[in-house]
């Protein structure tokens, strides 16, 4: 589930500020061309709720690389906000939470939670066709 988080948070950057951003969700390339865009997941947590149900935190980390001239970072920071409040996720949307940002050395670092309600499904063994020999009764 964690890997279609991070694929719909690349698509919501892609389709909101087009080719101008490389993204990167596994490992950037030391030397990399900026502008671009790196997401890792920081901290995912799991509470068990009612039931099979488990209540999944997710706390994903966005950070902006700009160009060494860029001035547009304050913008970026602003425009985030607005992008990343619902992804999309298997189809469904899913809304991000708890979101704040922070400049470090000149790298916006934009943090946002997706949290899900998950339910778990166990196989269950049904039970097998019981095969016996003939049995005839006394009488």
């Amino acid at each position: 589930m964690l890997n279609e988080i991070l694929d719909g948070i690349s698509e919501k950057l892609k389709s909101a500020f087009g080719g101008a951003y490389k993204i990167y969700a596994v490992s950037v390339k030391q030397g990399s061309e900026t502008p671009y865009f790196f997401i890792q997941l920081i901290t995912a947590d799991s509470k068990r709720m009612l039931g099979e149900r488990f209540l999944m935190e997710n706390l994903f980390c966005i950070q902006h690389f700009p160009e060494p001239s860029a001035a547009g970072c304050q913008k970026m920071r602003h425009d985030l906000f607005f992008v990343l409040e619902y992804i999309t996720v298997d189809g469904n949307l899913l809304r991000g939470t708890k979101m704040r940002s922070e400049f470090v050395d000149g790298i916006l670092n934009f943090y946002v939670n997706y949290n899900m309600f998950v339910k778990r499904v166990e196989e269950k063994l049904l039970m097998e066709i019981l095969e016996t020999p003939d049995i005839k009764t006394k009488g």
